[in-house]
């Protein structure tokens, strides 16, 4: 895990924070061409960084406006033109000409690691990417792209939370208790599931959890009165059930039923129709009166048939 963070901020930093220096030694003879135009001493007194940045690059301008916020006309040179410098460093160094697009693939970034290491992982990625972005830069944080970058991803955050809200309300019962069942499980699992050594095999740490929670529900006497005074304990036996079975078989790579077995006698030799005790294939003979066969590596066996959850 720790490896995979440590990609996952080095591939963030060559986007955020590559060629540090060079443009810096660009934007200033830059800036000397245009301040050394043929224009009255006065206005060249008065003209800032920014006037001067902006007549050169108006579509830039616009963007920056747009993506920052900010109003150019009241900070200082120095704050333009850090801020200027560190989305034209992400933009030369990721071939894009509109900075309009820069908010969006950074957002989409950050979204992709919300979805493999969650929430609680990602914001500490985005600390860390502004820290070592401010070091390598010598910039103020609030001037560093990492930083808007970061505003950006909170403001997606809220926004989708909202959304989720208002979509959570419309949900059928059914639907709602299959997102519980699915938070519940990813709240106590958290990244773990990356590991093998807690998540292969139907014996796994991850696969007893798992069971755990598919059992909070399932032998939770006040669930089942409420489920059946609604007339759905048996469609929520079957969702929980099938949930739990799509999540053990993602992670663990294991059945429902070999975890249950495991779960409710652990000192018994687990068999199941369902996968071959010898080496775990799902390839399966049934030979109805003389049990089963695995076609992998020839394994007989006896076992019942269906879906035992012990309740």
């Amino acid at each position: 895990m720790v490896a995979f963070l440590l990609i996952i901020i080095a591939i963030l930093l060559f986007f955020i924070a590559r060629s540090l220096y060079n443009q810096a030694d660009e934007l200033d003879r830059n800036y000397t061409n245009i301040v050394h135009r043929d224009i009255p001493n006065m206005v060249q007194e008065t003209l800032s960084y920014w006037v001067s940045w902006k007549e050169n690059n108006p579509s830039k301008a616009s963007a920056l406006v747009a993506l920052t916020g900010e109003d150019f006309s009241n900070i200082s040179d120095v704050d333009a033109k850090q801020i200027i410098e560190s989305f034209k460093r992400a933009a030369d160094a990721n071939g894009i000409s509109d900075w309009n697009s820069i908010k969006p693939l950074i957002i989409s970034k950050y979204k992709e690691m919300l979805k493999d290491i969650g929430e609680a992982e990602t914001r500490k990625v985005m600390d860390y990417v502004i820290s070592e972005d401010v070091k390598k830069s010598g910039f103020k944080e609030k001037n560093t792209l990492s930083f808007y970058a970061r505003k950006w991803f909170l403001s997606y955050l809220n926004e989708t939370l909202e959304t989720e809200k208002l979509d959570y309300n419309n949900l059928s019962p059914e639907e709602k208790l299959k997102k519980e069942f699915q938070e519940k499980v990813k709240s106590r699992i958290g990244d773990n599931y990356r590991n093998p050594l807690f998540s292969s095999g139907y014996d796994s740490p991850i696969a007893h959890e798992i069971v755990s929670i598919m059992y909070s529900y399932l032998k939770d006497p006040d669930f089942k009165e409420k489920a059946e005074r609604k007339r759905l304990w048996n469609k929520y036996v079957e969702l929980i059930a099938d949930e739990a079975e799509s999540i053990l078989d993602k992670y663990c790579d294991a059945s429902l039923q070999q975890c249950v077995e495991y779960y409710n006698f652990p000192s018994k030799p687990v068999i199941t129709s369902d996968r071959c005790p010898s080496c775990n294939s799902k390839e399966i003979f049934d030979n109805y009166e003389d049990g089963f066969e695995c076609i992998e590596c020839g394994r007989a066996w006896r076992a019942p048939y269906g879906r035992n959850l012990y309740l």
